[in-house]
């Protein structure tokens, strides 16, 4: 009986082992592409690092299809100073939806904090020290809905 507990333990920890060291869902190229800009140009003088919660691909327009937020508040800078950009009021949350195989810049959003609502159009609430704006896209544009 210990022998079978342990073959099973050590089976356990083995998936254990093989689920965590398996990737997240990978970033679409453009999305990569644009990290890649984003670690070379944030900080001053510098190369950067966007960590993953920096990064999110998610649909913002109800077109199926992953749009991205770039979170340059959570941008890692080798002197540990903020990412180019920002400022009291917070820091850039660089918005861009899909074309084709290609992600357009949208909308550079000042942030100290946001929020997505839930699918199939989410809205982005935004909070800076004044309060918070929503955000939605209206069919051609991430409009401003209105202020918390």
């Amino acid at each position: 009986m210990c022998v079978a507990r342990s073959i099973a333990m050590a089976a356990a920890l083995a998936i254990g082992l093989a689920l965590a060291a398996a990737p997240a869902a990978a970033l679409s190229n453009a999305a990569q592409w644009l990290i890649e800009q984003e670690n070379a140009n944030a900080c001053i003088g510098a190369r950067g690092r966007l960590p993953p919660e920096g990064v999110v691909e998610l649909d913002l327009t109800g077109d199926g299809r992953p749009d991205l937020l770039l979170d340059l508040g959570t941008m890692v800078c080798p002197d540990g100073s903020a990412a180019a950009g920002c400022a009291a009021a917070g820091c850039p949350l660089r918005v861009f939806v899909r074309s084709g195989d290609l992600l357009l810049p949208e909308r550079d959003l000042i942030a100290e904090s946001y929020q997505i609502g839930p699918q199939p159009i989410p809205v982005l609430t935004v909070t800076v020290p004044a309060g918070a704006g929503l955000w939605q896209w209206n069919g051609e544009r991430l409009a401003f809905l209105g202020s918390l």
